[in-house]
């Protein structure tokens, strides 16, 4: 699995509609089979687990980084209840997180013609 690093800096509020637009150029039909929205304090360290723990994405795109923990929560949970049953995220966002800074990150399989 690749890395990509497309992130937005900050620490105020983005806005959610242009990170929904962000997302889904990462996730549109046709581009992608399956795709998950998730934060994390370490992308490479996460990825290395999605490996370790035998997730078959094919990248990994960091699309946001903030020193917020509140912030980056609050878009996770809004991207992917805003993808509904699109993406194959179990629980709605709030996993545990340790210092910042943050990264919101979207993992996906591509559907290869």
């Amino acid at each position: 699995m690749d890395l990509n690093w497309q992130s937005l800096r900050g620490d105020d509020h983005h806005s959610v509609r242009q990170l929904r637009n962000r997302v889904s150029q990462f996730t549109r039909s046709g581009l992608v089979t399956n795709f998950k929205i998730g934060i994390t304090g370490n992308p490479a360290a996460r990825l290395a687990r999605y490996v370790s723990d035998g997730e078959e994405y094919d990248e990994m795109t960091v699309v946001l980084k903030t020193h917020s923990a509140d912030l980056v929560r609050e878009l996770e949970k809004d991207l992917i209840d805003h993808n509904g049953e699109l993406a194959d995220n179990l629980a709605r966002g709030g996993g545990p997180l340790t210092h910042g800074p943050y990264y919101l990150y979207v993992v996906r399989d591509f559907a290869w013609p």
